[in-house]
C-alpha cells in the first residue's frame, strides 16, 4: 500500500456510506479491502479476478472502478488492478 490509512478506517467507511454505493460496489470494495489485509497486499489483481470473485459483469466492474477512482480510493492501471490505497 502506498498510504498507511486502511480501507476499513472510520473515515473511509463514513465516506463509503455517503457515496450511495450499489451492492456490486460494496462487493468490489470488500474484495479490495480483503486483498489489502492478505499476506501479499501488493499483488496484482486482474479485472477478471475482481469480476469472478465479486460476481460482476464487465460493465458493472467498470462502473464500480470509476466510482472508486472518483472517490480517490484506488489507483487502477490498464488491464490490471494494482491495489494502491490512495487514502
Amino acid at each position: 500500500m502506498s498510504n498507511p490509512q486502511s480501507l476499513t478506517s472510520a473515515s473511509t467507511l463514513r465516506m463509503l456510506r455517503e457515496a450511495n454505493l450499489t451492492a456490486a460496489d460494496w462487493r468490489f470494495w470488500a474484495y479490495m479491502a480483503e486483498q489489502e489485509h492478505s499476506s501479499n497486499p501488493n499483488q496484482l489483481i486482474t479485472p477478471a479476478d475482481v469480476m469472478r470473485e465479486c460476481k460482476l459483469a464487465k460493465s458493472t466492474y467498470h462502473q464500480s472502478k470509476l466510482k472508486f477512482q472518483e472517490l480517490g480510493l484506488f489507483e487502477f492501471h490498464k488491464s490490471r488492478t494494482l491495489l494502491i490505497n490512495l487514502l
